[in-house]
């Protein structure tokens, strides 16, 4: 079982960070194992200085695409892997599906709180989401 005591939600949203925050709560998470940050600078940044199990971030954070981010925050944080769920804020993938690489699952909405869980459940495989 992955241990999932810092997560980190990347969403320029407010709104979709609570949510998000409200959602992994729900499951059993402690607040202060979650930190929320509007973009993908930041991210790097706290990257730096704390340790993470876990990016929740939306598609849109960078030009590039999030693989790269999450290829930053690997090397900044000296791990081997980085388990990222990508919200893609485009309607381009079919409803109840998301696309799995490895390490990272894309869901297309809606974000349903089931599908989230279940999303993180698939790239985690933590008990606290089955």
């Amino acid at each position: 079982m992955t241990v999932l005591d810092h997560i980190l939600i990347v969403d320029e949203s407010r709104l979709v960070r609570e949510a998000l925050a409200k959602i992994l709560c729900s499951c059993g998470i402690e607040k202060t194992a979650i930190a929320c940050i509007e973009n993908a600078d930041d991210a790097l940044e706290y990257a730096e200085f704390s340790s993470i199990s876990l990016v929740i971030c939306a598609d849109n954070l960078t030009t590039n695409n999030n693989l790269d981010f999450r290829n930053e925050l690997i090397k900044t944080l000296n791990i081997e892997q980085l388990p990222v769920l990508i919200l893609a804020k485009e309607q381009n993938y079919p409803d109840e599906t998301y696309v799995v690489n490895k390490h990272s699952i894309t869901l297309g909405p809606p974000f349903k709180k089931h599908r989230v869980v279940s999303a993180l459940f698939e790239l985690t495989q933590a008990d606290i989401f089955a």
